[in-house]
């Protein structure tokens, strides 16, 4: 079964009133009658420290994936910005501003001093149907110095994708230009109106690498052919070139058997890379990256014990949903949640942060449901707040008065 989009369901019924283009973007699949337990939800808008065990019913569990989230205790959430289209990715600069992209429209937007600018920085022509458009972004570590960003998406022609790529630009005086191809010839799902599983995360790691996370293209089989490079974690120097410590020499490819990955964060200990992947049937997950590693799909999804893969730290179970932006937080404004890992579901807008442990941080010791607010990414910002984007909004967790 090819998932359609959980936007594609559940937003276009709450929000009907918003452009068509924005309930077309497609991750996974809308939530079903699940088939197996998941994970305990039972944290929900609590602080308590609990066991993962999967005890949910699949009656309580299909009930859970629509049911609201109450917010967590101490939490209140403030809107930044409004009025978006699919803000799918935040970045901040070490100026304070806020970089975010909009996914079908092919815009970068900025946030100054708490205010959108009315302008984009810049639009790029894009392919929008299904899950193509501008799909990735991150800034470069010495933003300061050369003001360059990355970003991932899907180049047109004739009214279909033609490649996905990831391309370096400049940004001066608010404005983003001077566009140089890094990586070229991505590949693509164009099928038309169902272009799913493009991945495009983007993000650079500890050790200046840049990070690209790309999906199968709908088509399982390639997630497990090392030659090609749908289904796959790249790894890339700055400049497009293969770092030579690379895996597999000569390939970007860094790790293998992903579906579709649609958020990359770096454990701020270790400098280890953690993704989200979408199952096919449920089974949505978190993965510890280890360079060379297998991670499975399509032969299997979720934590299997296949001696042949590597087993996610975390899957969803039975509960489809549309797993998106992950990030570890990193600021003082939380120092409970100091460190611990955080993700967005789109078919339900939760934010649950799960707490690693072991020598690895390997090992999902507790999980809470924050919020029902977070569909796309998740951030921490320089004030400490936890940056959460919707279909529409650029919203922060910060403490309760």
């Amino acid at each position: 079964m090819k998932r359609a989009a959980p936007w594609a369901g559940q937003f276009g019924l709450r929000q009907r009133a918003l452009p068509l283009m924005l309930v077309t973007f497609i991750l996974a699949c809308a939530p079903v009658a699940p088939s197996s337990p998941a994970p305990p939800l039972s944290e929900v808008g609590s602080a308590t420290e609990r066991q993962v065990t999967p005890t949910l019913s699949d009656a309580s569990q299909a009930a859970a994936v629509t049911s609201p989230v109450p917010l967590a205790p101490g939490l209140k959430i403030e809107v930044v910005a409004d009025g978006l289209q699919l803000p799918a990715n935040l970045a901040f600069a070490p100026d304070g501003r806020l970089f975010l992209t909009e996914v079908t429209a092919g815009t970068i937007r900025i946030i100054e001093q708490g205010r959108l600018l009315p302008e984009p920085a810049i639009t790029l022509e894009v392919a929008n149907d299904g899950e193509q458009g501008l799909l990735g972004m991150a800034l470069a570590p010495d933003f300061d110095r050369t003001h360059h960003l990355y970003v991932y998406y899907s180049e047109p022609k004739e009214g279909v994708g033609l490649r996905n790529r990831v391309v370096r630009l400049t940004e001066s005086g608010n404005r983003v230009s001077n566009l140089e191809v890094v990586l070229d010839n991505l590949p693509i799902n164009n099928t038309l109106h169902n272009a799913s599983h493009n991945g495009g995360r983007l993000a650079f790691g500890p050790d200046g690498k840049l990070y690209v996370t790309t999906g199968d293209i709908g088509k399982g089989l390639t997630a497990q052919d090392k030659q090609k490079l749908a289904g796959k974690i790249l790894r890339i120097n700055p400049d497009g070139s293969i770092p030579s410590d690379n895996p597999f020499p000569g390939s970007p490819v860094y790790a293998l058997g992903l579906r579709n990955s649609y958020g990359i964060g770096f454990h701020p200990l270790t400098g280890v890379p953690y993704v989200t992947d979408n199952g096919p049937q449920g089974h949505d997950e978190v993965n510890r990256i280890e360079g060379g590693a297998n991670y499975g799909s399509p032969d299997v999804n979720g934590i299997r014990n296949n001696p042949r893969f590597v087993d996610p730290i975390w899957d969803s179970g039975a509960e489809r949903g549309g797993i998106s932006g992950m990030t570890f937080y990193t600021g003082a404004l939380f120092p409970d949640y100091r460190n611990d890992l955080f993700f967005c579901t789109f078919s339900s807008g939760r934010l649950r942060r799960l707490r690693l442990t072991g020598d690895r941080y390997e090992t999902v010791q507790s999980q809470e449901l924050l919020s029902d607010q977070c569909y796309l990414d998740v951030l921490t910002g320089p004030d400490g707040a936890i940056y959460m984007t919707s279909f529409n909004k650029v919203q922060r967790l910060v403490p309760a008065d």
